[in-house]
């Protein structure tokens, strides 16, 4: 079955090989500078590090995709320092977005009805989460063509694998079996049956089923 699914949709991918090292994270890293001193001292103490991760600290106001230029001010040069030593940055993203007109991720998402909507479906729905006033991101409108993608393969995968089943059995030869039965007991009267000492023996023969 698993490689039946697989000849249809591909082999799952390997990940990343850095994603299976140590991954440093701490709420939070204040600014590139402190990023730079964890990073030396990992050295420093010869430990192994391949990722380290940055909080949500590390954006403008909580708005996301965005960095916060006070405290981060080149995040290219801090990104390339990693790399220079083979290790990678993950900075963290909620699925939340900042409900502010003037933030342009959001202000796109609304325009494109991409967010989740209220249970009247007169708008948008927002709730309060890091940021405050926050919308959500419709994941599963977004990933519905996927979704109906994995149906139709799982379901030809499916039809594949019982067409095949019903081919083998009615092609294959059938097998050679024993049937065994005991001697039926009498029917006669119950005063007139002998005491049972022990069951009656097999009788054995050769069939076809």
């Amino acid at each position: 079955m698993s490689a039946q699914h697989a000849a249809l949709t591909g082999v799952t991918p390997l990940p990343p090989l850095f994603a299976l090292g140590y991954h440093q994270c701490r709420w939070n890293y204040k600014d590139e500078e402190d990023v730079a001193t964890v990073h030396a001292r990992f050295d420093a103490e010869q430990l192994p590090l391949d990722v380290l991760w940055l909080d949500i600290e590390h954006t403008d106001r909580k708005r996301y995709f965005t960095w916060n230029d006070d405290f981060f001010p080149d995040p290219v040069r801090m990104q390339e320092g990693l790399a220079r030593t083979g290790r990678k940055m993950v900075t963290i993203i909620d699925p939340h977005l900042r409900a502010e007109e003037d933030y342009p991720v959001f202000a796109e998402a609304k325009a494109r009805q991409l967010l989740v909507r209220s249970a009247d479906n007169a708008s948008h729905f927002e709730g309060d989460c890091w940021p405050g006033r926050s919308a959500w991101v419709d994941y599963l409108q977004l990933t519905l063509p996927l979704t109906l993608a994995l149906t139709l393969t799982l379901t030809l995968t499916l039809t594949l694998t019982l067409t095949l089943t019903l081919t083998l059995t009615l092609t294959l030869p059938r097998s050679r079996s024993t049937t065994c039965s005991r001697p039926r007991a009498s029917t006669g009267p119950r005063a007139s049956r002998p005491p049972r000492t022990r069951a009656p023996p097999r009788r054995c023969t050769r069939g076809t089923t």
